[in-house]
């Protein structure tokens, strides 16, 4: 979320994170900030605990005027310790645009879903009898997600609305066979979509990360300069230089690129263990991709960037106490439910 809001990569490697620091210590303006200036309204909407990450803190303070979490949703079909059911979410994301669309002022809505997250949110009644219960809750995104689109299309909202639909980390190849380090780095690659009124349909035909889609958004709405502190690229635009895109599995202590000549690059954080995968007939991801030695070079300049993308923050200007969560009293009163006090940190 970070990344995608702020246009920056996220701490390749462990420590705090950038989004939970960012309430005490600042940092770059994020694309609600820069909207919000831009005269626009904006609004994030999440499914989940707004304390998990500190979202409750960070959000505000990225420059969204209205943040709303999972206290939000007073009926849902299904509830987890994540959250609500994708149905019940989009529903109530409806009612949301619905508001923001009243008055002349632009808008700028985040939505967060959680219905294909693990443990996977969904009515018990959904498909009874299939027996994966991570395709069931695909198939509920997919049918809360055309309910969504119907909506919107029948107020008008898709005829001048840029919708941006990107996934966080992805499930990655299934199957109890598959080489861990292949299984590792399919984890990082999920998909990218944009539904832009007056632009002609096109195929996303190269390869763009999370911190491309603030600058996209930007470049969309013609507010391009207001993003020159933003990395990225624009999605609406073909570059002749190729580039190197950089990825982290915190949960895995590994990091990695997809370099200018398509081949793929892992390594674990000690960066004594490496991989790389030659591209096949031009394609980075084919399968059996032939795996290669790398050279000192070409793990250096992932190293580089892994060191450049963990900020360090100056002792003397950071405050030594960070806040937890907003409200003076944490009830415990829900045995075996634990509250969120600190980012992603719980009691019980």
């Amino acid at each position: 979320l970070y990344t995608l809001l702020c246009g920056e990569l996220p701490n390749l490697a462990g420590g705090l994170p950038k989004m939970s620091a960012y309430p005490e210590t600042g940092g770059r303006d994020c694309l609600p900030r820069i909207l919000r200036e831009a005269g626009f309204r904006t609004a994030f909407l999440q499914a989940a605990p707004l304390g998990f990450m500190l979202k409750g803190q960070f959000m505000p303070r990225a420059g969204f005027e209205e943040v709303r979490g999972r206290e939000w949703f007073e009926r849902a079909y299904a509830r987890s310790v994540w959250g609500v059911d994708d149905r019940a979410f989009f529903e109530r994301s409806v009612a949301m645009i619905d508001r923001l669309e009243q008055g002349d002022a632009p808008w700028f809505l985040t939505l967060l879903n959680v219905g294909t997250h693990h443990p996977y949110v969904l009515p018990d009644d959904f498909l009874p009898h299939e027996p994966s219960r991570f395709v069931r809750a695909l198939a509920y995104l997919d049918l809360a997600l055309g309910e969504f689109f119907e909506a919107l299309a029948e107020r008008g909202v898709l005829d001048d609305t840029l919708v941006v639909l990107v996934s966080d980390e992805s499930m990655g190849i299934p199957g109890l066979f598959v080489d861990p380090w292949e299984k590792a780095v399919s984890q990082n690659w999920g998909f990218l979509a944009l539904r832009a009124p007056g632009v002609a349909a096109q195929r996303v035909d190269e390869a763009f990360s999370q911190v491309d889609v603030p600058l996209s958004i930007l470049d969309y709405l013609g507010l391009g300069d207001r993003g020159r502190a933003l990395q990225g690229r624009s999605v609406f635009r073909r570059y002749e230089d190729p580039r190197r895109i950089y990825f982290g599995n915190s949960n895995l202590h590994a990091a990695g690129a997809l370099d200018r000549d398509g081949a793929l690059l892992m390594c674990l954080d000690d960066f004594e263990r490496c991989r790389q995968w030659a591209p096949d007939a031009g394609r980075s991801f084919a399968p059996d991709a032939p795996v290669r030695p790398g050279s000192d070079a070409s793990y250096a300049f992932v190293r580089a960037m892994v060191r450049a993308s963990v900020r360090t923050i100056d002792s003397d200007a950071a405050p030594q106490v960070f806040d937890l969560v907003g409200e003076p009293r944490i009830g415990l009163d829900r045995p075996g439910q634990g509250e969120v006090v600190h980012g992603g940190q719980y009691v019980d």
